[in-house]
């Protein structure tokens, strides 16, 4: 399976983060093509200092989760016009690229018909087993208090 896991939440939510780094480093670990694309907020995660400070309640931490993706060659893409406002370049972490806009919707588009989306927490289109882990996992992560 192909999955386009798109985060626009950044260290404001750490568990929120850092949820959509462990699904795309799950994903990657299972062997399905993953590509991660942050927008918004999320691009400040690829600065060491604010990675090392978001860690997860039950989701672990985005440094390690970052640091894991990069290391199994996952595509991480960052919105130009996200790192343009609040001053993150690709020289800010290796193993990251920015994307334009156009780069970015041709990487929405990569997987074909078969690619599924996670945004927001949601996927789309299909429910198998990975989806099922994760629709326990987010149940188990983020139930109310």
């Amino acid at each position: 399976m192909r999955l386009f896991v798109n985060l626009a939440t950044g260290p404001e939510n750490p568990t929120r983060a850092a949820l959509a780094f462990l699904v795309a480093r799950t994903a990657a670990e299972e062997g399905h093509e993953v590509r991660l694309f942050l927008a918004g907020d999320a691009v400040q995660l690829v600065r060491q200092e604010s990675a090392e400070a978001a860690r997860g309640i039950g989701t672990g931490s985005v440094a390690e989760h970052l640091q894991a993706l990069v290391d199994a060659g996952v595509p991480v893409a960052l919105s130009g016009m996200s790192c343009k406002a609040r001053g993150v370049t690709a020289e800010t972490r290796p193993g990251v690229e920015l994307a334009t806009p156009d780069k970015a919707g041709r990487a929405r588009r990569v997987g074909g018909d078969d690619a599924r989306l996670l945004t927001s927490g949601r996927l789309r289109d299909h429910d198998g087993p990975f989806e099922r882990r994760l629709h326990r996992l987010r149940k188990l992560v983020l139930r109310p208090l």
